[in-house]
């Protein structure tokens, strides 16, 4: 048995159905206005549930057959060919003026048959044209059954529309108190915000005071291990020169001793001992150099020292401006906590006040 849709929709099942769409339906879709109305928790989500709803519903629509038409004219013969615009007002004014048609008069019309020719066979056709009659009496109560259900279907739409303007008067009432309700809470929020703007700079001004601080102090150290680099170097510098100088000295003495072997045996010994001597001069200048060296060192080092603790020293400021950061966050939480639980008090007092 092949699937047919015009047979599904027009089955009493799915007549059942849509009332029952339409009706749960429209309640979702009422309840998620309300929602978000209200500004009630889950408001968006009732939304969207809404208007899927209201979605599906006019999907489900789409497939309801068209209204049939009914033809009145097995009703009422004379409305036959007046389907041309003009034609029905000209049959309204003929029925105000007593010139139209009355149903009743043209009965000899409707059953075909002339009152000379009245025999069994036209008696027959006459009782056959009055069960006619009797169904076209019986789809008329019909009909005005469909009638009366529309009246009430009217008043009811009334009704609701009586119960919008209600809805929409409250609404207007509870709108203008939610503007001082607003105003109130948005010069709450710029006294916080000023206070906020206040300490952070107040906070500002601190931390570009102690940025200026570690500035002189850099400079400073900076400052002091150059001097010391500049005197660590003309020291090196002179002890070059002294150490020059002295192989000089020792080259002289050895050209001296060459120059004279020949001759004394007893001044190159003489003269041996006095380049002993001298070694021993530069050896111990050497030694000297060294301990200044070393001593530079030190210095260099501890100045290096004490760079490393103004290093940590700027960390702690960064750590510092980080729990600043983290306390401003806290307090923008706390204030949107604030508006949240300051919006659910101004709802509670606009239900009681409905």
């Amino acid at each position: 048995m092949a699937f047919s849709l015009a047979e599904l929709t027009q089955s009493e099942g799915w007549k059942a159905f849509m009332a029952k769409l339409y009706g749960w339906g429209a309640s979702v879709v009422i309840i998620g206005a309300l929602f978000k109305i209200q500004h009630w928790p889950g408001a968006s989500i009732m939304l969207i549930c809404g208007l899927s709803t209201e979605a599906i519903i006019f999907f489900f629509s789409a497939f309801e057959p068209v209204h049939r038409e009914i033809d009145w004219t097995l009703v009422y013969p004379e409305l036959s060919g007046l389907d041309e615009e003009g034609e029905m007002d000209v049959y309204k004014e003929n029925i105000v003026t007593g010139r139209g048609e009355v149903p009743l008069e043209k009965f000899e019309d409707i059953v075909k048959i002339p009152p000379a020719t009245l025999n069994s066979d036209a008696i027959a056709q006459i009782n056959e044209s009055i069960q006619n009659l009797n169904k076209t009496a019986k789809e008329i109560a019909e009909i005005t059954e469909v009638t009366t259900a529309t009246k009430t279907f009217a008043k009811n739409f009334n009704t609701a529309a009586q119960s919008l303007d209600s809805f929409a008067n409250v609404y207007a009432e509870n709108s203008d108190v939610l503007k001082n309700s607003a105003s109130v809470l948005s010069s709450a929020f710029h006294k916080n915000a000023e206070l906020v703007a206040k300490v952070g700079e107040e906070i500002t001004s601190k931390v570009a005071s102690t940025g200026q601080t570690l500035a002189d102090t850099y400079s400073k150290v900076t400052d002091e291990i150059a001097k010391t680099g500049s005197q660590i170097a003309e020291q090196v510098q002179k002890s070059g020169a002294s150490l020059a100088m002295s192989y000089e000295k020792l080259a002289q003495s050895v050209t001296t001793y060459y120059t004279a072997i020949e001759q004394q045996s007893q001044t190159y010994t003489g003269n041996l001992g006095q380049l002993t001597k001298n070694l021993a001069e530069l050896n111990a200048l050497y030694e000297m150099q060294m301990k200044e060296t070393s001593s530079h060192i030190k210095s260099a080092e501890k100045a290096y020292k004490d760079f490393d603790s103004i290093i940590g020293n700027l960390q702690q400021s960064v750590e510092q401006t980080n729990r600043y950061r983290a306390e401003l966050e806290k307090l923008s939480n706390s204030l949107a906590s604030l508006n949240t639980i300051y919006g659910n008090m101004l709802s509670s007092m606009s239900m009681v006040k409905k």
